[in-house]
């Protein structure tokens, strides 16, 4: 606490008096990022019609927010899959809901296979999409581009009719 105090020019009894313990401050960046990155979906998402296409953009926004996003951005991302003791789970979960329900919404439009598992396809994308910060690098591809290409391997062995990439439509 006193380390951000000292960046933002305040003392340290100071920032107790807007966030009383660390777990309030951390919550208050998990707000934010939630607001930030659930906006930044809705809007890349909101124009596009086609269920894939809307998927693939979710995809690249949220990847973004993990690999180049400001650290607010960066640090809501990790959030989405660290593991927090339960009591803070709880005050996290309805921002976290929040934002899973856009997914689960994405792949519910979706033209899937009936034997496909939608919960497993959103938990395993999440997965996917998250694990990126562990191996991303500047000279990697971009995050839409990684995106493009989850949603084309996705794609290919979970949907129903023809299958054009994105770069084809």
């Amino acid at each position: 606490m006193r380390d951000i105090a000292a960046k933002v020019g305040l003392l340290a009894g100071s920032v107790y008096h807007y966030y009383p313990a660390k777990e309030n401050l951390f919550l208050a960046v998990q707000k934010e990022g939630f607001r930030q990155i659930i906006e930044r979906v809705e809007r890349a998402t909101g124009t596009a019609t086609d269920p894939w296409t809307r998927l693939e953009l979710a995809c690249a926004e949220h990847i973004h927010s993990v690999v180049l996003g400001d650290p607010i951005s960066r640090i809501t991302a990790i959030g989405l899959f660290a593991i927090h003791e339960e009591a803070l789970q709880r005050r996290l979960k309805r921002d976290h809901d929040r934002y899973e329900k856009i997914f689960r919404k994405l792949i519910a439009e979706l033209p899937l296979v009936p034997s496909v598992d939608r919960s497993l396809l959103r938990l395993t994308l999440f997965g996917a999409m998250n694990w990126t910060l562990v191996w991303y690098g500047p000279a990697r591809k971009s995050p839409a581009a990684i995106a493009e290409n989850l949603i084309a391997t996705l794609r290919s062995g979970t949907s129903v009719g023809p299958r054009k990439s994105r770069r084809a439509r």
